[in-house]
């Protein structure tokens, strides 16, 4: 029976086992002695997915469940923008500061706000995340009062402060393919930016409703996780040429949450469905201790 139901799953899913080595060992990384195991409820050692480097990880311990490439620097796109949004709480100038949008925020076409348009800075927080606004991104960092320039100093002290060794920022929005770094770097942001409530609260919402010179608009989120048998809380999307399409999320599980990602997946779909047969995998196939 429960071949019978592995192999729908292999199906539905469209996993394909892995050759011998294609993932790295497990547990390479701890940041405690949480003793989670392999349950072997399945003889599946690994999954081939279409990103070039992924990772699941348990949240509360840091332990990998599941590894590829993961020291591989590649551009990471708007994945950027959890840095930003970590420097930006580090010098928020209030949540109810209003800011009008400039020409100098424009480095992408407009969607949701336009010039001369005054704007809350929750407002811009929360279009920056949910929606991967560059344009409100850029006037996000501009909000703080810091220039272009120190505010990018800032994102690179401070990944240097949690220990990002490989990763490098030389824009805010996530645009530039100069900005890059690695999953387990991007593994040891996410254990920061997935426990903060401010950016929890924008990145596990699917609709916003923004109001903008006392009209709504209704901005959509880039996740299209939402209401999915696998239990996205909160994820933030990324995409550019040199990139690929990336999905960085905190999955929900019976027994602990995960961070589960994948980098350079082939298309706006697979970075969803790679994260979804991974995260199922790793909850499926591993045992939490019970205390």
């Amino acid at each position: 029976m429960l071949s019978a139901w592995l192999s729908f799953l292999l199906f539905v899913f469209s996993i394909n086992l892995p050759q011998p080595g294609a993932a790295e060992a497990f547990g390479n990384t701890f940041l405690s002695a949480r003793p989670i195991v392999r349950s072997y409820q399945s003889n599946i050692e690994g999954v081939k997915l279409t990103a070039q480097a992924a990772a699941a990880v348990d949240l509360a311990s840091g332990q990998y469940l599941y590894a590829y490439n993961i020291d591989k620097v590649r551009p990471i796109a708007s994945l950027t923008k959890l840095m930003t949004a970590l420097v930006f709480l580090e010098n928020n100038p209030g949540w109810d500061k209003e800011v009008v949008m400039g020409r100098a925020d424009e480095v992408s076409k407009a969607k949701y706000i336009y010039r001369g348009e005054k704007v809350r800075v929750k407002d811009l927080f929360f279009v920056s995340l949910i929606a991967s606004d560059n344009n409100a991104t850029m006037a996000l960092a501009r909000s703080t009062g810091l220039s272009r320039d120190e505010f990018i100093a800032i994102m690179n002290n401070k990944a240097k402060e949690l220990g990002l060794a490989d990763t490098k920022f030389e824009d805010i929005t996530g645009l530039s393919e100069n900005n890059v770094s690695t999953v387990r770097d991007l593994i040891k942001l996410g254990m920061v930016v997935w426990q903060n409530p401010d950016i929890i609260a924008a990145t596990s919402q699917q609709r916003y409703l923004l109001s903008v010179g006392g009209r709504q608009r209704t901005v959509i989120s880039t996740n299209k996780m939402f209401n999915n048998f696998i239990q996205v809380k909160a994820a933030k999307t990324g995409y550019t040429e040199e990139a690929g399409y990336c999905f960085f999320a905190r999955v929900a599980g019976d027994q602990g949450d995960i961070l589960s990602i994948a980098l350079g997946s082939d298309s706006e779909e697979s970075r969803f469905q790679d994260v979804k047969v991974l995260s199922w995998w790793v909850l499926n196939n591993f045992i939490w201790p019970s205390t």
